[in-house]
């Protein structure tokens, strides 16, 4: 049974190969920056490309993994996929918030958020964003963004728009980087998260599904 939902979960990617492949990419890249350099390095590398109208863009591009816009979104698409599919994003959403939130609040519960450990630093803050200090790892939006978006992916039948729903999954967990709100690695790990759990559960659903053609 494992290995029959191994190889599901393995042909949704592939299936699904305009969103996972960019995802696999940025994993990749991500980690290796987590490999040659600090955290607060890397922070502050974001933090100084920063740019006026790029504050306003990013203030609002992070509400796309907020469920102020996400089930809005997911309501108007039962217009076009069948609602039953899209009722899966349910659990899929309080499995991978519930991770989450159990990683931050419980177990990682010390790790602090950029403003904390770099308040004495001389940071580019955005107007309006209120920074948070604590539970860092990791990222909340994020892990529900990458849900959400690559739920959507696999549901969808035109699989190019894996594309645009990887864009905004992206956009969302760099504004998290750049309104200093989260580290490189709570990002990573919040993505892998979302993505995780959406493949899964789509999967333990209805594995007979071919998500090429839906």
């Amino acid at each position: 049974m494992l290995s029959s939902l191994i190889n599901n979960i393995l042909k949704s990617a592939k299936n699904n190969k305009f969103f996972f492949f960019p995802y696999l990419i940025f994993i990749i890249i991500g980690l290796l920056f987590i490999s040659l350099f600090t955290k607060i390095e890397i922070a502050l590398f974001i933090n100084k490309l920063n740019y006026i109208y790029l504050d306003i863009f990013f203030k609002y591009i992070t509400s796309f993994g907020e469920e102020i816009v996400i089930f809005p979104i997911l309501i108007l698409s039962s217009f076009f996929i069948n609602y039953k599919k899209l009722l899966l994003f349910i659990p899929c959403y309080l499995v991978s918030g519930g991770i989450t939130q159990f990683l931050k609040r419980i177990i990682f519960e010390n790790w602090h958020r950029p403003a904390f450990i770099m308040k004495d630093f001389d940071i580019h803050t955005v107007e309006g964003v209120e920074l948070a200090n604590h539970f860092s790892f990791p990222s909340g939006h994020t892990s529900i963004a990458f849900a959400f978006w690559s739920f959507m992916c696999i549901m969808v039948k035109n699989k190019k728009l894996g594309i645009l729903f990887f864009s905004i999954s992206f956009l969302v967990a760099y504004s998290r980087m750049y309104l200093m709100q989260h580290f490189l690695e709570d990002v990573l790990l919040g993505s892998f998260i979302g993505v995780f759990t959406s493949l899964v559960l789509v999967n333990i659903y209805d594995k007979k599904i071919d998500n090429g053609n839906r």
